[in-house]
């Protein structure tokens, strides 16, 4: 036993040495075994490869081979088992570091926005397929600033920009993530090219909301930059995905993930949630209660028109000069916060109205077909005042809500429905004081809004 021992130690030198030999530059090993995920991987061409344990197995014949030993099973995997030791990493990789980045011509310091050489001494696995120039011009990029058209707001188109910049920086400080809206073909997916573009099929994924309630829900966004879904379905959100969403955007900077196969592990929050949608879904009931905490992170952005198509506008953005422009002008573009603390409060109530005007279709419509008209008061001869109230028949309601429905191609709940809804959204808009039932049913000082 004690010589089968010696015999093992031997091999293991050799082993050693030759790895030392062919896999190490200045002192760090190219050559690393991720203790978190069990995996294996090999520094090349600025980043760490996953690599199978065949690809190790291979270097230990190769070891063998070079210096005339016998291959031997048992003696391969005491020596893995052994480099495992050697070359071992805690599976807390520089990917999700907010100071550095990697890309194509080396890293890139996000802090001094500086660019050194690649190193195996940077802990990175994924690496941006891009070239940056630190002395990019400071004007923002023509192309870029024509697919921001695609938002006529000027304030959601800076909100568009400046999350952008805080993907570029890897800044989750401010725990949010984007929610593009509006019909269909009016350049959401256009927008949403820009981030999954920039980062490559490598560094992105595609998970919807509904997804996140799966026990591998999340396993998709593990160690990537940008999770884009460009076209979530109109589902309520429940509690259980409000929950998910919250953890996401960096509710304790954690996240807590399952591999197959693996236990679950926490691990550092490194992924930006972009999602797009034709109309914001509801809240379920039980989910109402979580509205806030929802309209906190989320940032609003409307694509109200639809865009004329144009493949060559496509292929301009999948253009290499123009994506390392981009990141470039990106880097040196410092992030703002997207609202002050004082203002939060502020930014919750314009979430919420535009999410509630944007996710019920029928309260948008009376919103712009219908206000309040306050009594006018008429004096009689005798002196008493009486007020004139004016109405409009529920019918004419329903009448003009169906056919606005039906114009923007949504479904038309049923008669009894649709009153019920048409009376719920009125109420929302706090301009519905008394109804008139009977044969000439009527909503008591309301009328058509004026045409502008």
């Amino acid at each position: 036993m004690e010589d089968q021992e010696k015999t093992s130690e031997k091999y293991y030198t050799v082993f050693e040495r030759y790895v030392d030999s062919m896999y190490k530059i200045d002192g760090y090993y190219t050559i690393r075994y991720d203790t978190l995920i069990g995996k294996w991987f090999r520094y090349e061409d600025g980043y760490y490869h996953q690599i199978t344990i065949q690809s190790i197995y291979q270097i230990f014949i190769e070891a063998m081979l070079v210096n005339g030993l016998a291959e031997s099973t048992t003696k391969m995997n005491y020596c893995i088992k052994k480099l495992e030791a050697l070359t071992q990493f805690d599976g807390h990789w520089d990917d999700n570091s907010p100071a550095i980045d990697n890309v194509l011509n080396g890293i890139v310091n996000l802090e001094t926005r500086e660019l050194e050489d690649h190193h195996p001494s940077y802990m990175f696995k994924y690496q941006v397929r891009r070239k940056y120039n630190p002395a990019v011009d400071r004007v923002i990029p023509t192309l870029y600033n024509e697919v921001l058209q695609c938002i006529p707001n000027p304030k959601q188109r800076e909100y568009f920009n400046n999350f952008f910049l805080h993907v570029i920086h890897k800044n989750f400080d401010d725990e949010v993530f984007l929610m593009l809206y509006g019909v269909k073909g009016a350049g959401k997916s256009t927008l949403i090219q820009i981030f999954t573009e920039m980062y490559g099929p490598q560094m992105t994924s595609k998970t919807g909301l509904q997804k996140l309630g799966g026990r591998f829900g999340k396993t998709d966004m593990y160690d990537k930059r940008i999770n884009a879904e460009p076209d979530l379905p109109i589902v309520d959100l429940n509690p259980y995905v409000i929950s998910e969403l919250k953890k996401l955007t960096g509710e304790d900077g954690y996240l807590e993930v399952e591999l197959k196969n693996k236990d679950p592990f926490k691990y550092l929050i490194s992924c930006f949630l972009v999602f797009g949608i034709n109309q914001l879904m509801g809240f379920n009931q039980d989910a109402e209660k979580e509205i806030d905490s929802i309209m906190r992170r989320v940032i609003l952005v409307e694509c109200p028109t639809m865009m004329p198509k144009n493949a060559e506008f496509k292929k301009k953005i999948r253009d290499p000069e123009f994506l390392d422009e981009l990141y470039s002008w990106g880097v040196i573009t410092p992030p703002l916060l997207m609202y002050e603390p004082e203002e939060e409060e502020e930014w919750i109530r314009q979430n919420k109205e535009l999410w509630l005007l944007n996710s019920d279709p029928i309260l948008r419509i009376c919103r712009e077909e219908f206000e309040y008209c306050p009594p006018e008061i008429i004096q009689e001869e005798s002196g008493i005042e009486i007020p004139l109230i004016q109405s409009i028949r529920i019918m004419e309601v329903i009448t003009t809500v169906s056919e606005c429905l039906e114009e923007e191609g949504q479904i038309i709940p049923k008669h009894t429905d649709i009153q019920t809804l048409i009376t719920r959204s009125l109420k929302t808009m706090k301009i519905l004081k008394n109804t008139r039932h009977g044969k000439n049913a009527a909503y008591e000082n309301i009328v058509r809004r004026a045409e502008p």
